[in-house]
């Protein structure tokens, strides 16, 4: 009499997991870069608002602006309460060409932020967050204050 033969199992495979990507600290820090004054905004979130308001700036496109400002906006010294205020500051003016030029360089990459916002052009313009309708978020972003060398009694 033969002996039976023992079954044989086939090899199973474990089902392996994907590996998942942990944050590195530098992924965190990218989308964290401006988050200790930006609370819910990413880096990229920050500075593609910065491009558009830069945008605005160089068109002169003061309708466009004013909607991207939380009023009230500090501009040359002087609180503007609404935007039809800062459409008719800004359409009157005669805009410092220095100033046109520090946008106009600027790359709106890697700002220089603390705790009053993030500013670019060399502080011509800042920009920063404000509580909106949900306290829990998304912020309001916009832009805070325009420094520009104007005689705003004038007008």
């Amino acid at each position: 009499e033969e002996p039976a033969e023992e079954p044989t199992e086939e090899p199973t495979e474990e089902p392996t997991e994907e590996p998942t990507e942990e944050p590195t600290e530098e992924s965190e820090e990218e989308e964290n870069y401006y988050g200790i004054y930006w609370s819910d905004r990413s880096k990229d979130e920050v500075e593609t608002f910065a491009k558009r308001v830069r945008q605005e700036i160089l068109d002169r496109d003061w309708e466009a602006l004013s909607a991207d400002c939380l009023y009230p906006v500090l501009v040359a010294g002087e609180w503007i309460n609404s935007p039809e205020e800062l459409v008719a500051v800004l359409s009157q003016a005669d805009i410092n060409e220095d100033f046109m030029l520090d946008v106009e360089n600027e790359t709106c990459e890697d700002m220089f932020a603390n705790s009053h916002g993030s500013m670019f052009g060399n502080g011509s313009v800042w920009i920063n967050c404000r509580v909106g309708e949900d306290p829990m978020g998304p912020y309001d972003m916009g832009v805070i204050t325009l420094n520009l060398d104007l005689n705003l009694s004038l007008l």
